[in-house]
């Protein structure tokens, strides 16, 4: 090869041809406004206007709410589900007989701090509407709480503040009078179990967030069962607290004499308040599963019971199932997979394929089942069908724009027609996933259609003109873009790309490009910005030409070029 590199070099030049503009960009302005005007979409106005009025609100100093997803409000949000899930253990504890030491005194008064706090916070803390968009104006995040939580927030804070009030001047007070004062507050202290809403509100806005971040359908059956388990613990634990009460109830006492009970009938009443628990907490499990040996002995004893034996019948109506679908949906994933690897690997075996080309086709098979998990095509989500278009542009947006804004054409473009950047990354870009070893395109061959490569995520190896050199191939990462030559003239690779690994790709069709640009306002600074991008290449030795990223493209050169023709319009 290195023998025939000279000849390699005339044909490969005579086949590049002389880096000329493409004729589509030396339009006639008639045939541009041409275009233009076929661009009359009412989608596209409407997201132009939005996109104007986002940027103009963007650029106006008005007080603002605190972004809900913000770390500030996410540190606050898991303090309050920690401070939530200790209510809803320690509250039922006030059931039991026993005294309340010191420090949970002080934990109870920094909880109730902590909720009058959290009150004002509210006002100032934007919500997410159903759509999903955030909402962060002041006046419409106050009307937005004082509709929905504001009133029983109140209660409860005032509520909890009388009870402290109450607690301090039982516990100055005589000792008889202390006792039904203490007893009775720890008793209307359950009201706070009120603030459990929160983990519902809660629940609502980050389970949503852990579905999407835990891929695997493994993790979501774990997440699933692990969050069932607790919540039976947690249910567990208040009815076994409730039993405990029911055997103290007042009126359990008659004419002096204490009526039998499950704590006298078993002869437990001398034990510590530990040791009772943990009887009435495996009563409480029985209920749902298994046999207990303590029944219930008086009446009020059995109407509990009814009411937990019902509620557990209910519980096992539902849960179980839940938790069944899941893993047959799981067991069925794998089972697929597993078919689908057992089709490729006797349809190899029944023609007599090689091992070493059986290993390779079956580690692409692989790797292309394993792209598939981790990126869905958007062509096979049925939802997206049903959501508006405005939505599925703001969507490609925010999925494409990290990687071609990249580049400072399309950056330049986003400040300066936003809009035209939106439809681009809707119409004009597609998603492409090559396994390792795959072929992205060969020296001398001619795109069709021509396009432009922007890397993802993994690695390319560009070999310059398809020939090893000494100083070795180019690695092409994250961040850099293939073939950009394509967009302007016409253009044949001037070297061999293959992955190195897994790799995801953004594809940006020039025919689209050139056609949305036409039809913009920015085609006259955009055509300036490839004459200069080709009279650089043409300053440059045939050689030295590749389809990697040129070392001249950067943003003074974007901004030249529109300067230039904007400079013009404006005098």
């Amino acid at each position: 090869r290195t023998c025939g590199s000279a000849c390699f070099h005339s044909r490969l030049s005579s086949k590049c041809g002389d880096l000329s503009m493409l004729p589509i960009w030396s339009m006639a302005r008639s045939v541009v406004d041409r275009y233009r005007s076929m661009d009359t979409s009412e989608t596209w106005k409407r997201i132009h206007k939005q996109v104007s009025r986002r940027q103009v609100s963007g650029t106006t100093e008005r007080p603002r709410a605190l972004n809900p997803n913000s770390a500030l409000r996410l540190t606050w949000d898991l303090a309050t589900m920690l401070f939530v899930l200790y209510d809803a253990i320690m509250l039922p504890t006030a059931f039991l007989p026993y005294e309340e030491p010191l420090a949970l005194d002080i934990v109870n008064l920094g909880l109730r701090i902590f909720w009058t706090v959290d009150f004002p916070m509210c006002f100032v803390c934007g919500f997410t509407r159903k759509d999903g968009s955030t909402e962060l104006s002041l006046p419409k995040v106050a009307k937005h709480y004082i509709r929905t939580w504001m009133a029983l927030d109140i209660v409860v804070i005032l509520l909890d503040w009388i009870i402290w009030a109450l607690d301090v001047g039982a516990q100055a007070g005589s000792a008889a009078r202390s006792v039904k004062v203490l007893r009775a507050t720890r008793l209307a202290r359950m009201l706070r179990m009120l603030r459990v809403y929160r983990l519902a509100v809660l629940s609502n806005k980050y389970m949503p967030f852990l579905r999407y971040v835990t891929r695997s359908m493994g993790t979501r059956l774990a997440l699933e069962i692990v969050k069932v388990m607790l919540g039976m613990l947690l249910v567990n634990h208040i009815i076994a607290c409730l039993w405990h009460f029911v055997a103290n109830f007042p009126g359990s006492v008659e004419g002096g004499d204490v009526v039998d009970n499950w704590l006298t009938h078993n002869d437990v009443v001398s034990l510590q308040v530990t040791d009772t628990y943990v009887l009435a907490y495996h009563w409480a499990m029985t209920n749902f599963v298994g046999q207990s040996d303590i029944n219930a002995r008086t009446t009020t004893e059995r109407i509990f019971s009814v009411v937990v034996l019902t509620f557990a019948f209910l519980v096992l109506a539902v849960v179980p199932p839940r938790i069944t679908t899941l893993m047959t949906s799981y067991q069925n994933a794998n089972a697929e997979n597993t078919t689908k690897y057992l089709q490729l690997t006797n349809y190899l075996q029944d023609h007599n394929i090689s091992q070493r080309l059986a290993v390779r086709l079956q580690r692409a098979a692989l790797s292309g089942l394993r792209l598939q998990r981790m990126r869905t095509p958007e062509a096979s989500i049925q939802l997206l069908e049903f959501v508006p278009q405005e939505l599925r542009v703001e969507l490609r947006w925010e999925m494409n724009s990290p990687h071609i804004l990249v580049h400072p054409l399309f950056s330049t473009m986003d400040e300066v027609a936003p809009s035209v950047a939106r439809k681009l990354a809707f119409d004009a870009v597609s998603a492409l996933e090559l396994a390792g070893e795959d072929v992205l395109f060969l020296a001398w061959e001619e795109p069709e259609p021509p396009t432009v490569f922007f890397v993802c995520a993994g690695s390319i190896n560009y070999m310059h003109h398809g020939i090893p050199t000494e100083d070795g191939d180019i690695d092409v990462l994250k961040g850099s873009w293939l073939s950009e030559a394509s967009l302007w003239t016409r253009w044949v690779h001037r070297g061999d790309a293959q992955a190195l690994q897994d790799t995801s790709m953004l594809i940006l069709n020039a025919a689209s490009f050139q056609e949305i640009v036409l039809a913009s306002d920015i085609v006259d600074a955009v055509r300036r910005y490839g004459e200069r991008f080709l009279e650089r290449l043409r300053e440059m030795d045939s050689d030295d030409v590749t389809d990697l990223t040129p070392p001249f493209s950067s943003s003074e050169d974007v901004d030249a070029a529109f300067c230039e023709v904007f400079c013009e319009e404006d005098h």
